[in-house]
């Protein structure tokens, strides 16, 4: 199955949530993505899907200290299994995105970013990637509707789902990898001192390349990566200086604004959960010690339709340390979550469109008798004239 790649820039959600955000309250910012497009050549319509399945679209948040980038692989094998006979589902576009504080977003945006970012404007930032893309019929995106499910990482699957709780009727699905939701009271001090050692960790800057990518692969969040999530990460957010030095794209400093809003986030959107009718799938790594362990419960007690699912041996960074597992998982979601919701909407929009007709039938059945009874009072009273 081929499939194009393009990158793309579109102004993000604006005005932006806090004043400070941004330098200047003026300022918009940009989000960078990129989209895959699949060829589905031949489709027709509804015989098509029979036998092949329903076309879905695919939207991918990173966690912090991440970009769009690590998801080419998932991206390239779904398409793979999308394209395969006996395959349930097919792809039809599939779109990855760095927020406006990360990788390629973070250079455009560069002499704009303010100090504080908020989590819900990544989710007001998706819901602009999905809506451009479903209006542009230059793009494939839109052929599959509003058939899209989203896929986010810890931070990554914050927004995801508070996308979703914004406007659900755009997904069919979620795949939720370590989402971080909820942050209770109880936990927030233990949270500050877990930023105090992140903080002394990370490192953004190297003087040359090799340090660069010594520092990635033996020291950080992502040495536990399978290699090719890591190479891509590797590949595409390192800036060379003149002098040789190297550095990323995203700052130390805004990636420490990102974890710190990550209270203030989860107070937002916790009370938005028990209205969210996405069906999702919770994937929780079985030695992940990111999320405070209510943090799960918390999640499968207060959605309506969110099922977990355990992966042994797991950490947080699951989706790209267990990458393959991760992409059976996202493809179960589009099987067992999706596909039923894409099913029942479609029904209940069958029963709705067979009540206003219905309704039609009736409402014209009772014009005509109307306009029957007006004309033969008509009749009479020119008769009665006559006499």
């Amino acid at each position: 199955m081929s499939y194009t790649k393009t990158d793309k820039t579109i102004a993000g959600a604006y005005p932006r949530s806090s004043r400070w955000s941004t330098l200047f309250e003026a300022d918009r910012l940009s989000v960078v993505y990129t989209v895959f497009e699949v060829d589905n050549a031949g489709d027709t319509g509804e015989e098509e899907e029979v036998q092949k399945g329903p076309l879905v679209n695919l939207i991918f948040d990173s966690g912090n200290c991440c970009n769009r980038a690590i998801w080419y692989y998932h991206i390239e094998r779904l398409i793979e299994l999308g394209s395969s006979k006996d395959s349930a589902f097919r792809i039809n576009s599939a779109i990855t995105f760095d927020r406006v504080n990360q990788g390629d977003s973070a250079v455009v945006n560069q002499m704009k970013l303010g100090p504080e970012y908020e989590w819900k404007d990544g989710a007001r930032d998706i819901l602009e990637i999905v809506r451009r893309e479903s209006q542009d019929r230059a793009s494939c995106f839109w052929k599959a509707g509003n058939q899209t499910v989203v896929v986010g990482h810890s931070m990554g699957g914050y927004e995801a789902l508070c996308a979703t709780c914004m406007s659900p009727q755009l997904f069919v699905g979620a795949c939720l990898f370590e989402p971080v939701v909820w942050i209770a009271e109880d936990d927030w001090d233990g949270f500050s001192l877990i930023m105090a050692k992140v903080y002394a960790m990370l490192q953004t800057e190297f003087k040359d390349e090799t340090s660069y990518s010594t520092y990635w692969r033996t020291k950080s969040f992502h040495r536990s990566f399978q290699e090719r999530p890591l190479q891509d990460f590797l590949d595409t957010d390192r800036l060379v200086e003149a002098d040789g030095s190297v550095r990323n794209k995203t700052l130390k400093d805004h990636m420490m604004c990102n974890y710190a809003g990550g209270i203030a986030a989860s107070t937002f959107l916790a009370p938005l959960l028990k209205g969210n009718p996405t069906p999702s799938l919770h994937v929780i790594g079985a030695k992940a010690r990111w999320n405070p362990a209510r943090t799960n419960s918390f999640l499968q007690n207060t959605m309506p339709d969110c099922e977990a699912r355990l992966v042994e041996g797991a950490i947080h960074s699951v989706n790209c340390d267990q990458a393959d597992i991760s992409i059976n998982l996202i493809s179960e979601t589009i099987v067992s979550k999706a596909i039923p919701e894409i099913l029942a909407r479609r029904e209940k929009d069958k029963i709705s469109a067979n009540a206003v007709a219905k309704s039609s039938r009736a409402a014209y059945a009772a014009r005509l008798a109307s306009e029957a009874v007006a004309a033969r009072l008509k009749q009479v009273k020119k008769a009665k004239s006559k006499l």
